[in-house]
Protein backbone atom coordinates (compact mmCIF):
# COMPACT_ATOMS: atom_id res chain seq x y z
CA UNK A 1 0.00 0.00 0.00
CA UNK A 2 1.19 3.49 -1.46
CA UNK A 3 1.80 5.82 1.45
CA UNK A 4 -1.12 9.53 0.99
CA UNK A 5 -0.59 12.80 2.27
CA UNK A 6 -2.21 13.48 5.25
CA UNK A 7 -3.83 16.89 4.80
CA UNK A 8 -4.50 17.04 8.36
CA UNK A 9 -0.61 17.63 8.51
CA UNK A 10 -0.81 21.23 6.75
CA UNK A 11 -2.36 22.65 10.15
CA UNK A 12 -0.97 20.46 12.52
CA UNK A 13 1.48 22.06 14.74
CA UNK A 14 4.60 20.29 13.08
CA UNK A 15 4.11 22.44 10.38
CA UNK A 16 3.83 25.47 11.91
CA UNK A 17 6.82 27.93 12.81
CA UNK A 18 6.66 29.73 15.89
CA UNK A 19 9.38 32.07 15.29
CA UNK A 20 8.20 33.16 11.84
CA UNK A 21 4.62 32.68 12.01
CA UNK A 22 4.47 30.82 8.85
CA UNK A 23 2.60 27.40 7.93
CA UNK A 24 5.97 26.00 6.19
CA UNK A 25 4.40 22.95 4.58
CA UNK A 26 2.68 22.98 1.60
CA UNK A 27 0.37 20.20 -0.67
CA UNK A 28 0.32 20.19 -4.36
CA UNK A 29 -1.67 17.45 -5.80
CA UNK A 30 0.23 15.30 -8.22
CA UNK A 31 3.06 16.75 -7.31
CA UNK A 32 4.16 16.53 -3.26
CA UNK A 33 5.17 18.27 -0.44
CA UNK A 34 6.87 21.55 -0.37
CA UNK A 35 8.58 22.83 2.46
CA UNK A 36 7.45 26.49 1.60
CA UNK A 37 10.27 28.27 3.70
CA UNK A 38 12.95 26.48 2.12
CA UNK A 39 11.40 26.68 -1.33
CA UNK A 40 11.38 30.65 -1.09
CA UNK A 41 15.30 30.88 0.00
CA UNK A 42 16.38 28.08 -1.98
CA UNK A 43 17.54 25.92 0.34
CA UNK A 44 18.38 22.38 -0.27
CA UNK A 45 16.71 19.81 1.85
CA UNK A 46 18.17 16.39 2.43
CA UNK A 47 20.07 16.83 0.01
CA UNK A 48 17.81 16.71 -3.02
CA UNK A 49 15.82 19.55 -4.27
CA UNK A 50 12.54 19.05 -2.82
CA UNK A 51 11.29 22.88 -2.99
CA UNK A 52 11.54 22.36 -6.91
CA UNK A 53 10.47 18.90 -7.39
CA UNK A 54 8.21 18.52 -4.36
CA UNK A 55 8.35 15.43 -1.35
CA UNK A 56 7.09 12.38 -2.07
CA UNK A 57 7.95 10.77 0.97
CA UNK A 58 4.37 10.71 2.94
CA UNK A 59 5.47 9.92 6.28
CA UNK A 60 4.65 11.98 9.33
CA UNK A 61 8.23 11.52 10.75
CA UNK A 62 9.61 12.48 7.28
CA UNK A 63 7.95 15.97 8.05
CA UNK A 64 9.15 15.83 11.56
CA UNK A 65 12.79 15.09 10.58
CA UNK A 66 12.64 18.52 8.11
CA UNK A 67 11.07 20.38 10.72
CA UNK A 68 14.24 19.42 12.70
CA UNK A 69 16.96 19.66 9.95
CA UNK A 70 20.01 21.97 10.22
CA UNK A 71 18.12 22.96 6.85
CA UNK A 72 14.92 24.00 7.85
CA UNK A 73 16.20 26.22 10.85
CA UNK A 74 18.76 27.46 8.24
CA UNK A 75 15.73 28.74 6.14
CA UNK A 76 14.01 30.29 9.03
CA UNK A 77 17.10 32.34 9.33
CA UNK A 78 16.97 33.33 6.47
CA UNK A 79 13.24 34.40 6.66
CA UNK A 80 13.91 35.98 9.71
CA UNK A 81 16.74 37.95 8.79
CA UNK A 82 15.16 39.13 5.52
CA UNK A 83 12.12 40.47 7.12
CA UNK A 84 13.84 41.90 10.31
CA UNK A 85 17.25 43.38 9.41
CA UNK A 86 17.42 46.82 8.10
CA UNK A 87 21.27 46.11 7.83
CA UNK A 88 21.03 42.62 5.84
CA UNK A 89 18.62 44.75 2.90
CA UNK A 90 20.74 47.29 3.45
CA UNK A 91 23.53 45.00 2.45
CA UNK A 92 21.56 43.31 -0.46
CA UNK A 93 20.93 46.83 -1.57
CA UNK A 94 24.30 47.28 -1.59
CA UNK A 95 25.16 44.32 -3.98
CA UNK A 96 22.51 45.12 -6.19
CA UNK A 97 23.45 48.45 -7.13
CA UNK A 98 26.92 47.42 -7.42
CA UNK A 99 29.33 49.11 -9.36
CA UNK A 100 26.33 51.36 -11.47
CA UNK A 101 27.14 53.68 -8.26
CA UNK A 102 30.82 53.78 -8.96
CA UNK A 103 30.15 53.97 -12.61
CA UNK A 104 26.68 56.98 -12.02
CA UNK A 105 30.12 59.11 -9.47
CA UNK A 106 32.91 58.47 -11.75
CA UNK A 107 30.33 59.77 -15.02
CA UNK A 108 29.49 63.03 -12.57
CA UNK A 109 33.11 63.41 -11.40
CA UNK A 110 33.87 63.85 -15.29
CA UNK A 111 31.19 66.06 -15.97
CA UNK A 112 32.73 69.11 -13.24
CA UNK A 113 36.59 67.99 -15.19
CA UNK A 114 35.15 68.69 -18.44
CA UNK A 115 33.12 71.56 -17.59
CA UNK A 116 35.89 73.06 -15.09
CA UNK A 117 33.47 73.84 -12.65
CA UNK A 118 35.07 73.85 -9.25
CA UNK A 119 35.78 70.98 -6.52
CA UNK A 120 32.14 70.38 -5.87
CA UNK A 121 31.41 66.35 -6.64
CA UNK A 122 29.56 66.23 -3.44
CA UNK A 123 26.84 68.43 -3.77
CA UNK A 124 26.24 67.05 -7.32
CA UNK A 125 26.15 63.87 -5.89
CA UNK A 126 23.38 65.49 -3.44
CA UNK A 127 21.87 67.40 -6.22
CA UNK A 128 21.23 63.84 -8.49
CA UNK A 129 19.99 61.56 -4.99
CA UNK A 130 17.31 64.72 -4.63
CA UNK A 131 16.16 64.10 -8.02
CA UNK A 132 15.77 60.37 -8.08
CA UNK A 133 19.32 58.94 -7.90
CA UNK A 134 18.54 57.07 -4.73
CA UNK A 135 21.49 54.15 -4.99
CA UNK A 136 24.47 57.31 -5.00
CA UNK A 137 23.93 56.91 -0.73
CA UNK A 138 25.58 53.83 -1.16
CA UNK A 139 28.81 55.85 -2.54
CA UNK A 140 30.78 55.97 0.51
CA UNK A 141 33.84 57.82 -1.23
CA UNK A 142 32.95 61.59 -0.15
CA UNK A 143 36.23 62.98 1.60
CA UNK A 144 38.50 65.10 0.46
CA UNK A 145 41.04 62.26 0.50
CA UNK A 146 38.83 60.14 -2.06
CA UNK A 147 37.38 63.01 -4.03
CA UNK A 148 41.34 64.57 -4.35
CA UNK A 149 42.31 61.24 -5.47
CA UNK A 150 39.47 60.62 -7.85
CA UNK A 151 40.09 63.94 -10.02
CA UNK A 152 44.26 63.04 -9.93
CA UNK A 153 43.40 59.93 -11.37
CA UNK A 154 40.98 61.86 -13.99
CA UNK A 155 44.28 63.88 -14.60
CA UNK A 156 46.57 61.06 -14.76
CA UNK A 157 44.87 58.86 -17.16
CA UNK A 158 43.89 62.13 -19.24
CA UNK A 159 47.92 62.99 -19.54
CA UNK A 160 48.89 59.36 -20.55
CA UNK A 161 45.96 59.33 -23.47
CA UNK A 162 47.51 62.83 -24.67
CA UNK A 163 51.41 61.72 -24.27
CA UNK A 164 50.16 58.12 -26.16
CA UNK A 165 48.31 60.13 -28.79
CA UNK A 166 50.97 62.56 -29.03
CA UNK A 167 54.20 60.01 -29.09
CA UNK A 168 52.19 58.06 -31.89
CA UNK A 169 51.48 61.13 -34.34
CA UNK A 170 53.69 62.27 -37.26
CA UNK A 171 52.96 65.92 -36.28
CA UNK A 172 50.95 67.75 -33.97
CA UNK A 173 50.17 71.73 -33.39
CA UNK A 174 49.92 73.83 -30.22
CA UNK A 175 47.16 76.74 -30.21
CA UNK A 176 48.35 79.35 -27.73
CA UNK A 177 46.06 81.78 -26.60
CA UNK A 178 47.98 84.59 -24.54
CA UNK A 179 45.19 87.23 -24.52
CA UNK A 180 45.31 89.97 -21.33
CA UNK A 181 42.12 90.27 -20.22
CA UNK A 182 41.87 94.42 -17.83
CA UNK A 183 38.40 94.41 -18.12
CA UNK A 184 37.87 93.56 -14.63
CA UNK A 185 40.19 97.07 -13.84
CA UNK A 186 39.12 100.31 -13.31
Amino acid sequence: MKDKFQHKWIHDEMSFCKTTGFWWLVFKEGKGMYYIICKKHNILTSGLNFYITGAKRYKRHAVEQHSNSANHHKGITCEITRGVSVFHKEHEERLRVGEEIQIKAFMAAYWIMKYEIPFKLVSILSLTQKLGVNDLKYFNHKGQGSLQEIFLLFGETLYKNIITDTNSSMAYSLLVDDVTDISVQW
